[in-house]
């Protein structure tokens, strides 16, 4: 027998080659980053993002529509930034909406808190936007006899 002649058609195990070695490795980077990189994460949106206040009128009034969300459930409250007490608190929730009428005469700031807590995690801001004056410009006569 011949060992010379068996050894030479020996092809390396498909699980210990350098090709599957490689794609292991990366694969493993890949998943430490992704659980590594995972964080809380919390959005605040209203709409409209703005309040137009018209020519006269003391305060700016809208009815605002907030939506959040948060990554992880908990219990959470919306607040407007100047005020001790919340307009609503969710419990065990990870996200949701309130219509809420807005009437102000300057800027206001929400904010997403956990209950009980003075931690922000999330804010907006509703800036006050004033009309203005709507220009009428004059209708432009037509000369009959234009020559130029």
């Amino acid at each position: 027998m011949n060992l010379t002649k068996s050894y030479r058609n020996f092809s390396p195990n498909k699980y210990f080659s350098l090709n599957y070695i490689i794609r292991i490795s990366v694969l493993l980077f890949c998943l430490l980053f992704s659980v590594v990189g995972a964080t809380e994460s919390y959005l605040l949106t209203a709409k409209p993002k703005r309040c137009i206040k018209p020519r006269g009128e003391a305060a700016c009034a809208v009815i605002l529509r907030f939506s959040w969300q948060s990554s992880i459930m908990g219990d959470y409250c919306l607040h407007i930034r100047t005020h001790n007490q919340p307009l609503k608190c969710w419990l065990k929730a990870t996200r949701g909406n309130l219509n809420t009428q807005f009437n102000s005469k300057s800027d206001l700031i929400y904010e997403l808190r956990p209950r009980n807590s003075d931690t922000v995690l999330a804010d907006v801001k509703i800036p006050i936007a004033y009309a203005l004056k709507q220009q009428r410009y004059p209708l432009r006569k037509r000369r009959l006899w234009r020559v130029f």
